[in-house]
């Protein structure tokens, strides 16, 4: 029986002092700077479903003046201790992550009495799709399961350094078949359950890509898959790298093969190839399509960290000793102090363009000295709406607040 993350723990190993994470039910969101080790601990979860990306040792001198290779080092100790932390599952059982004493440049991270999860990993790096047109219709019945694994496997297989088919040409021969088999014609019956996945995707696709584009419906010309909408109909393979995205990870959701009510997915990066708008709706947008998924992703975007109201937000982030330890933000009780986390560790606090935070922070140096009255408060209102930043008075004011209590 399959059980879900609950909690993972590390400490002293590679640049991680202190890592306590507590999953969501629904959505948990990693963020920090390059290097933080977001994807560290993604392919460290993904170890459970064979992403077996080795880790890289470090050599260090030894006492005798040789240099030997560690896993985990601790400065002082010519050792390398096994324990590096535990993983706890929702079932109540937990894992000891354990490093080999290597002596090679890379090793494997160990995860002892790991449990069965269901789940996929969706890397950093997405496919975009490119043409390549159908060169016979399958003519064996495919399932849900194949369908996942087609698109799936193309995806660990270029992650791993292999080819293959783009996967819209995956995507195109099921859903040709699908259409074909599932309608059925006066000689061969009707196939309900493969014309009900088919229209089952068709439907997903309604809930996940942009209101904008005005998504129809999904048609086949010329043995090709067409999408249908008010601004215009193009073919899969020509969607552009942040509708594929999308398009990708809707497939693999809604195709992945589980037992149990709930799964989960993880996407490093998930704001890669996204339009703005897009980052602030795929991931409500997709809780909403998909109300039994639990989703564990990775962002640099403050448009993802801020995007849904009930989630548990990390930030990963180097402290004075230059090791990384987590911190769990409160967006909705203490806003001010989250933002301040995310603007020491992202940059960017908020959405507010260079030239603007530029235009407000001269604003904010001259009233920093006035004494803030109702004549200047008007002042300070006028001044910032002459520019065009009228949208933009509250973070002047938040500027202003910092400004005096320094």
């Amino acid at each position: 029986m399959a059980t879900s993350f609950h909690r993972l723990r590390l400490q002293d190993w590679q640049q991680f002092h202190a890592i306590d994470i507590e999953f969501h039910e629904r959505l948990t969101i990693l963020t920090g700077a390059n290097a933080s080790g977001k994807t560290t601990i993604l392919n460290l979860l993904a170890k459970h479903i064979g992403w077996d990306v080795p880790s890289l040792a470090v050599p260090h001198r030894l006492a005798t003046g040789v240099f030997q290779w560690f896993a985990r080092w601790i400065k002082g100790r010519e050792n390398n201790e096994a324990v590096i932390g535990h993983l706890s599952y929702e079932n109540g059982r937990e894992a000891q992550l354990t490093v080999p004493r290597t002596e090679s440049a890379t090793y494997n991270v160990s995860i002892n009495g790991r449990e069965a999860v269901e789940f996929f990993f969706l890397p950093s790096h997405r496919a975009t799709y490119r043409y390549h047109p159908i060169g016979q219709i399958p003519v064996q019945r495919i399932t849900k399961d194949q369908a996942f694994q087609r698109v799936f496997g193309s995806t660990k297989d270029r992650f791993f350094g292999g080819g293959g088919q783009s996967p819209s040409y995956h995507m195109k021969e099921v859903l040709i078949a699908w259409s074909i088999f599932g309608r059925g014609n006066v000689d061969m019956p009707a196939d309900s359950e493969l014309l009900s996945m088919y229209q089952g995707f068709e439907d997903t696709l309604k809930k996940v890509l942009p209101s904008t584009l005005g998504f129809r419906r999904l048609a086949i010309r010329n043995m090709e898959i067409i999408l249908e909408c008010d601004t215009g109909d193009f073919m899969l393979d020509g969607a552009s790298g942040g509708l594929s995205a999308v398009i990708d990870l809707a497939w693999q959701v809604y195709m992945f093969p589980h037992t149990e009510e709930t799964f989960t997915v993880l996407i490093d990066e998930v704001e890669n190839h996204l339009h703005p708008v897009m980052q602030k709706r795929l991931l409500s947008d997709f809780l909403a399509a998909f109300p039994n998924v639990r989703f564990i992703v990775s962002t640099h975007s403050p448009l993802i960290v801020n995007s849904v109201r009930d989630s548990a937000v990390y930030v990963l982030r180097y402290a004075e000793d230059r090791k990384v330890r987590s911190t769990r933000l409160d967006i909705v009780r203490q806003a001010r102090t989250a933002t301040q986390i995310l603007d020491e560790v992202l940059g960017v606090s908020s959405t507010l363009p260079t030239w603007a935070e530029r235009d407000l922070q001269d604003i904010v140096n001259r009233f920093s000295t006035r004494t803030m009255d109702e004549s200047q408060f008007s002042a300070l209102r006028e001044e910032v709406t002459a520019i065009g930043l009228g949208d933009y008075l509250p973070q002047a004011l938040g500027k202003l607040l910092d400004a005096r209590a320094r």
